[in-house]
């Protein structure tokens, strides 16, 4: 009965043993787990927070991307409307041109019509003064001499 007592203690103190081991190997396992854990907890924050970086980066680049390709129709909007503004002002020269041609035409027809209606006047006065010379030399002849006119 001694032996069947002690082989049943040994038993027991095999079993509590093993259960030990299984205990510790099962806290290591745990703790060697959790360690683990811990570092996929940190890698998934470190992915985390890279992801968030190259997002912020790549709204950056659009951001960027966007304001030079907004510069681009700013600039291409700038060129067109210099386009135009030097072909209004080419117009305007034209116009400013022909303007003045046409000013100084008129001038010339008014300055014309001024030399005519003084060269009008002037005839006017001459045949009003040859009359005039005709009349009193007609008025000096003496009469019956017949002259023909």
């Amino acid at each position: 009965a001694v032996v069947s007592t002690q082989s049943t203690e040994t038993n027991e103190k095999l079993e509590e043993d093993l259960r030990e081991e299984k205990e510790r190997d099962l806290a290591a396992d745990l703790k060697e787990k959790s360690i683990q854990l811990e570092q996929y907890k940190d890698m998934l924050e470190k992915l985390e927070l890279d992801q968030r970086s190259r997002v912020l980066d790549m709204e950056s680049e659009y951001d960027m991307v966007s304001a030079a390709v907004r510069a681009s129709q700013l600039e291409a909007e700038n060129n067109h409307l210099r386009a135009a503004l030097q072909k209004s002002k080419e117009k305007h020269s034209r116009l400013r041109q022909s303007f003045s041609d046409k000013i100084r035409e008129q001038n010339e027809i008014i300055d014309n019509c001024v030399d005519k209606d003084a060269a009008e006047k002037q005839v006017a006065d001459l045949h009003a003064y040859y009359s005039l010379l005709l009349s009193s030399e007609q008025s000096s002849e003496p009469s019956g001499n017949g002259k023909a006119h």
